[in-house]
């Protein structure tokens, strides 16, 4: 079944696909992806939810939510403390009402898009490819003994797909300290895929306790489910991860470094979550991963021909956002990785040995606690546990003097659209 409905720009949506049988894969929280040409640029949404920005003036909120429910619409998520609100209607003709609306002066909304799915940033390993070994030599982090690294007042926040836990328990020896690793109140973030174990490991798993590997920051850190079992987010898990990491770092006075290892279309619910995580305190710090062999090549709507994903390819805009490129095992450019001026600079991301979560998930048949995974998810987790390391050295520092310190101290690369300013050096930053 296709659908198409014209109008003007606001109004471009047309539907590609309609099948209620999807993988899961195919699906976020039981809702069809479907993809759809949106502001000239091919997208992937969640059918029939859309987001809107509503204006603050008394009694708009109440027209739009009255005239959504005379048309048969639905509130899926009420207004958040940035105004944004998620309908559910029917896309069929309700983006096409919904468009005429925003135009008007007496619009009661600044904006309105479809709520964009974002995916874990990942290649599909090889299993046959020799594991590699020099992950933390590339970065000058070799010899270096970190856990008595300055580590107070920074939290390091973990968009992804979350953490070993058994029966409402950390679950993983080398990520299992509760001293060190939060989960907040909500519903336990329990890893489900194994990508998010992966990606904190690098970052921060537990160094010199006697077992498996070590990671680069030795401080707090804050797990947050943004992704499901099979690795599918959308712009509002972002926005929601981003809100709960600034209360819980605000909680503590603590600067706060956000890693996001996934990535999908620009939105205004992104652009929303970066600009309020620029306004706290002296700016949080959003480190994402450039993307991955599936992003849709195309330069519509203003936005980068490059292939590298939003968040990360906000780095052009916003100084408190870095975009990470993916090394190979040897220091060049690792073909998974996007090329593009948004990149900011470069980390391990080819044969990376970190941890697992032990139990059956979708990445192994549950004996393993270790392995090596592929994508600039692995290179972000490098740069976001550095960046944290930087902070904690430097309290003073703003979030985009961090961001000025990673990149005024990497090692030098030709071909900045490869590797942005150059391959993260631990050993020059934390001098």
């Amino acid at each position: 079944m296709t659908k198409d409905t014209t109008g003007d720009s606001h109004s471009k949506f047309r539907f590609e696909q309609d099948n209620q049988s999807l993988p899961a894969a195919d699906s976020f929280r039981g809702r069809p992806i479907v993809p759809v040409e949106w502001q000239g640029r091919q997208v992937e949404t969640v059918t029939g939810l859309f987001s809107v920005k509503v204006r603050d003036e008394t009694g708009f909120a109440e027209w739009l939510l009255g005239e959504a429910l005379g048309i048969g619409g639905k509130v899926y998520q009420t207004i958040d403390r940035l105004g944004i609100q998620i309908l559910e209607l029917d896309p069929g003709w309700a983006f096409d009402w919904m468009s005429r609306s925003v135009d008007s002066v007496l619009s009661p909304f600044h904006w309105i898009e479809p709520v964009m799915v974002d995916r874990i940033s990942e290649a599909v390993k090889d299993p046959e490819l020799p594991r590699q070994s020099r992950q933390f030599e590339l970065i000058n982090a070799d010899d270096l003994d970190l856990t008595s690294a300055p580590h107070e007042g920074v939290v390091l926040a973990i968009l992804d797909t979350g953490i070993p836990m058994v029966h409402g328990a950390l679950s993983h020896e080398d990520l299992d300290d509760p001293l060190r690793f939060f989960t907040g109140d909500g519903a336990p973030p329990v890893d489900q895929n194994g990508h998010g174990t992966h990606v904190t490991g690098i970052a921060a798993a537990t160094s010199n306790n006697g077992v498996g590997i070590a990671g680069l920051w030795p401080g707090a850190v804050f797990v947050v489910k943004a992704f499901d079992a099979a690795g599918v987010g959308t712009d509002h898990t972002f926005k929601e991860g981003v809100l709960a990491a600034i209360d819980f770092a605000k909680e503590r006075g603590a600067r706060l470094v956000i890693n996001y290892s996934g990535g999908g279309p620009p939105s205004k619910v992104k652009e929303e979550a970066i600009q309020a995580a620029s306004a706290y305190q002296k700016g949080a710090l959003i480190v994402a991963a450039a993307g991955g062999p599936d992003v849709a090549i195309d330069s519509g709507a203003g936005g980068a021909a490059s292939g590298v994903e939003w968040p990360a390819a906000y780095s052009v805009r916003f100084n408190n956002v870095a975009a990470v490129a993916a090394l190979d095992a040897v220091g060049g450019h690792y073909s998974f990785s996007p090329r593009g001026p948004e990149l900011t600079v470069s980390a391990p991301g080819n044969g990376v040995y970190s941890t697992l979560p032990g139990y059956s998930v979708a990445s192994n048949d549950g004996s393993l606690k270790y392995g090596e995974r592929d994508g600039t998810s692995m290179a972000c987790a490098f740069v976001s546990g550095l960046a944290a390391l930087v902070w904690a050295k430097h309290p003073a520092f703003s979030s985009d003097r961090v961001r000025h310190h990673i990149v005024s101290t990497a090692q030098p690369k030709a071909r900045p659209a490869e590797f942005g300013s150059g391959i993260i050096d631990v050993r020059k930053a934390l001098a």
